[in-house]
């Protein structure tokens, strides 16, 4: 399941990027995949390391979440 909506993402972020540019700010995916990849949906014991996982890729790409937080306040700069 996992590899079919990654490959739908890559698929659609392409569509994305010919209609809108490679600069596009109409797009954002956030998916934190490091340090996640043996934990299944229903393992609930481990939600400490997934909300470590998660602040860590937060940081990693920060700027990222701020660019998509300006796009929801303010579409298209205006």
């Amino acid at each position: 399941m996992a590899t079919d909506t990654e490959k739908v993402a890559r698929e659609f972020k392409e569509e994305i990027k010919y209609k809108y540019g490679v600069n596009q700010k109409v797009y954002f995916r956030f998916n934190v995949q490091h340090r996640l990849e043996q934990i299944g949906l229903e393992e609930w014991e481990e939600m400490d390391r997934t909300k470590g996982a998660t602040q860590d890729y937060l940081k990693e790409c920060w700027s990222k979440v701020e660019a998509c937080a300006s796009q929801l306040h303010k579409p298209n700069g205006t």
